[in-house]
């Protein structure tokens, strides 16, 4: 089978491909009954069992790859991904799972091999993992809070640290690197803020808006971030790529990881996927005592903060817009979600201000 890199020329992603993933309807890029004869060539020539037939994987419109624990001709199990069709995107999670996976396998004393699936087995088809028997913490609905607990935050935390202490160099240079453009996407492509310079004057003051609008400008943040982004990130660090294993926490589906600042899966663990405000100051406050350690740590976290902060607001704004298009009720929950996020993104303008210049 043929192996497919992400250092091929024709696979390389634009700077907005490589931050952006558009909403795609996979069940009509994919044919079906091409996909399933893949799927059953590849479990055949491996022996594997699947736990239900192919079909009722493949009909999930939502799903770019067949994923399910499969059962060898010795009993055991495993967990098998497998590519349904040729896509730039794809290609490239595939590439960076199987990248970082042998990497811990050939790496056991690292930490982060306690976190992860062990990679068995791997392709530009498929890749094959230790099965991993746990709950998944995960929930589909957006702004539902969390099953996560004041509990699990010490086993998420050290994870964060783990991922932190990974040395880079033993990643490909091809490697994606996200850093600066990554952090500055989020406010200027995902969050939108010059095509909702109207509705974000409303929410925040003239040298508010001015301080979040020029950071794309500022050479000095620029710098900072570009010479500090050379941490391992998993990039997705949401509750349902959390799978609790009783004494500690698994973390899977490394497809977005790469090369970044070590504040970002703090941060969008923090911003995206927490609403209780006790769970949130202990977050923040672990960052700050343990993680942040100079001056230029807390101009990247603040900034950090903004920009994924951004990015949930315009999300809000849009789903308000379109709730009171469909004459929905806009739910208590998101308008206090909303009204907290601004709150916050204020005071971490007004501390990123003290202590950068524009």
């Amino acid at each position: 089978m043929k192996k497919l890199f992400l250092n091929n020329p024709n696979q390389r992603l634009s700077p907005d491909e490589q931050f952006y993933m558009p909403f795609v309807n996979y069940r009509a890029l994919k044919n079906i009954e091409s996909a399933h004869q893949k799927v059953k060539h590849i479990l055949s020539s491996l022996k594997l069992t699947p736990p239900r037939p192919i079909l009722d994987n493949l009909n999930d419109r939502t799903r770019f790859s067949y994923f399910e624990p499969v059962t060898s001709a010795k009993n055991v199990k495993y967990f098998i991904k497998i590519k349904l069709f040729e896509d730039k995107y794809i290609n490239n999670y595939f590439y960076k799972n199987k990248v970082l996976g042998d990497a811990l396998r050939n790496n056991q004393l690292q930490k982060l091999n306690r976190y992860t699936p062990t990679l068995i087995e791997g392709t530009g088809d498929y890749l094959i993992y230790k099965y991993v028997q746990g709950n998944n913490y995960g929930n589909r609905y957006y702004y539902q809070p969390s099953f996560i607990v004041m509990n699990d935050l010490p086993n998420l935390f050290q994870i964060i640290n783990a991922v932190n202490e990974f040395p880079i160099s033993l990643l490909p240079k091809d490697y994606e690197v996200h850093g600066w453009p990554y952090m500055m996407f989020h406010i200027y492509k995902e969050g939108e803020i010059t095509e909702r310079e109207i509705e974000y004057k409303k929410l925040f003051s003239s040298r508010e808006y001015s301080f979040i609008s020029s950071l794309f400008y500022n050479k000095k943040l620029e710098q900072i971030v570009k010479t500090n982004s050379d941490n391992l990130s998993h990039n997705d660090f949401q509750p349902t790529n959390f799978i609790n294993r009783g004494t500690f926490i698994q973390i899977v589906d490394w497809d977005n990881s790469g090369i970044d600042h070590k504040f970002y899966d703090l941060v969008k663990f923090y911003i995206v996927h927490y609403r209780k405000r006790k769970i949130q100051k202990v977050i923040f406050d672990f960052a700050l005592q343990k993680v942040v350690k100079t001056k230029e740590d807390k101009i990247i976290y603040f900034a950090s903060l903004i920009a994924r902060s951004i990015v949930e607001c315009t999300a809000l704004i849009k789903e308000k817009g379109s709730d009171i298009r469909q004459g929905k009720q806009i739910s208590l929950l998101k308008q206090n979600i909303l009204k907290t996020r601004i709150i916050d993104t204020k005071y971490w303008i007004s501390q990123l201000s003290k202590i950068i210049t524009l």
